[in-house]
């Protein structure tokens, strides 16, 4: 698989948009798309960014009044000489399902996450059986649960599926991804005024109302290609792992999961690699770049205790997502940061106003967590 290049797998036919088109217009256009994302476009038909469904679904602007160029954002551009597992690296760190692919300063294809997923499982890798890149234990809901629980669940554990089960019986499957398509739909969408006015209702609605049923499954023993062609097959972006023989629930697995593995493949140079993970906000290259410099401060410090056999690896996951109200112009953050690694898992957070002083905050904490754990401090 390693062998793989995006000139093998991208594809010339692929959702675009003018930025001067309307986020109504755009929004219908997605829905009618497997990958809910467009390359977005100018009047000379040069790539200027990408638009998301769910960038459209989660903002408070008017969809008839309002241009695409308001809500696009900026994503990596591959080449045709790219390796798979650079893509799939890409798609995660920026989350992101459709990226630009470039020849000359020239838009010439795209590529999703089903042409990243369905080019590795057709290798020897697709022959593993699921159970390599599955969750086990997935939190669930029940049938009776209200919407606004099941976000409090999605955001708290950075999830966005969950089983619905009810007295140990699987009922359904539910996703931030069919909450978000529910409360955009033309009887439930409202105005900004309305909608402020409509949001305690509209969290009170139970998870059976809009859950999906019944539920796509797969045994833990199924190869991964099995388990590609069945979420392609049936257009949907998770499975239910279940026992055979007792019908419990073993597992899911997502999209996510297949491109987690693939994006491993790279090289480790590092003894410590880091990834940033950006749900509702922008990170500009000068921030980053001041990130990565703070990044290998950190890891100076830490190397020898996290990794004392230099054969081995660890990870740093950085999650950032806004909330809140806008205060000055700057919009609270929060920062989850989750440290892989054979020692242990690491987790903190940190929240407050500027991008890089949360992040520095949660860097300093996590020094402090793993001196302690070792007797240092």
């Amino acid at each position: 698989m390693e062998s793989k290049r995006v000139n093998d797998f991208m594809s010339s036919d692929f959702n675009k948009i003018s930025e001067n088109e309307t986020l109504r217009k755009c929004l219908n256009q997605l829905k009618k798309q497997r990958t809910p994302v467009a390359i977005v476009i100018d009047k000379n038909d040069n790539y200027v960014g990408v638009i998301a469904k769910r960038f459209i679904t989660r903002s408070d602007y008017n969809e008839s009044s309002t241009r695409v160029q308001k809500l696009m954002k900026k994503a990596p551009v591959l080449t045709k000489r790219h390796k798979i597992m650079y893509a799939a690296k890409l798609m995660l760190e920026n989350n992101i399902r459709l990226l630009p692919v470039m020849e000359r300063n020239k838009l010439i294809a795209a590529v999703s996450d089903e042409d990243i997923i369905h080019q590795a499982v057709l290798t020897e890798w697709g022959k593993n059986p699921i159970s390599n890149i599955e969750t086990n234990n997935p939190y669930t809901c029940g049938p009776d649960d209200s919407i606004g629980s099941v976000l409090k669940l999605f955001r708290s554990h950075n999830i966005s599926h969950a089983p619905v089960v009810s007295n140990e019986e699987l009922k359904g499957i539910i996703s931030l991804r069919d909450i978000q398509e529910f409360l955009t739909q033309p009887r439930v969408r409202q105005t900004q005024g309305d909608r402020k006015g409509e949001k305690k209702r509209l969290m009170k609605i139970k998870v059976k109302t809009i859950m999906n049923s019944p539920v796509i499954t797969i045994s833990h023993n199924d190869s991964l290609f099995n388990a590609e062609k069945k979420m392609h097959d049936n257009n949907i972006e998770s499975l239910i792992i279940v026992d055979k023989n007792s019908e419990d629930i073993d597992g899911i697995v997502t999209k996510q999961d297949f491109l987690q593995p693939i994006a491993d493949l790279i090289p480790k140079d590092k003894l410590i690699t880091i990834q940033f993970i950006p749900r509702n906000v922008e990170i500009s290259d000068e921030i980053k770049n001041k990130m990565i410099e703070r990044f290998n401060s950190f890891v100076r410090k830490v190397k020898e205790i996290v990794i004392p056999n230099r054969e081995q690896r660890a990870n740093l996951k950085v999650i950032f997502k806004a909330y809140g109200e806008n205060q000055k112009g700057d919009q609270k953050v929060n920062c989850d940061m989750q440290l892989f690694s054979r020692l242990d898992i690491f987790n903190v957070s940190s929240d407050g106003y500027g991008l890089f002083d949360i992040y520095q905050a949660a860097l300093k904490e996590m020094e402090k967590k793993i001196k302690r754990k070792i007797g240092d401090i």
